[in-house]
Order: structure tokens, then C-alpha cells, then sequence
């Protein structure tokens, strides 16, 4: 059971950095693109 519940914390957090990475990607997207609309 403690076996599982670790598998379970350890997919949540990589589940939670996962979706940083992605909010981060996407904020760099959008300030690249309003900096090419307008320079």
C-alpha cells in the first residue's frame, strides 16, 4: 500500500512539472509572437 500511494505522489508531480513546463513553453510562445506583431 505505502508502495503505491509513492507511485501515486510521484505521478502527480510529474503530472505538476509537466504542466508548468507547458505554461511556461506557452508564455514564451505568445511574447515571441506579440513581439513579432508589434515590434
Amino acid at each position: 500500500m505505502r508502495t503505491y500511494d509513492l507511485i501515486k505522489a510521484y505521478e502527480l508531480v510529474v503530472i505538476y512539472k509537466l504542466a508548468i513546463t507547458y505554461d511556461l513553453i506557452k508564455t514564451c510562445e505568445l511574447t515571441i509572437f506579440y513581439k513579432l506583431v508589434r515590434p
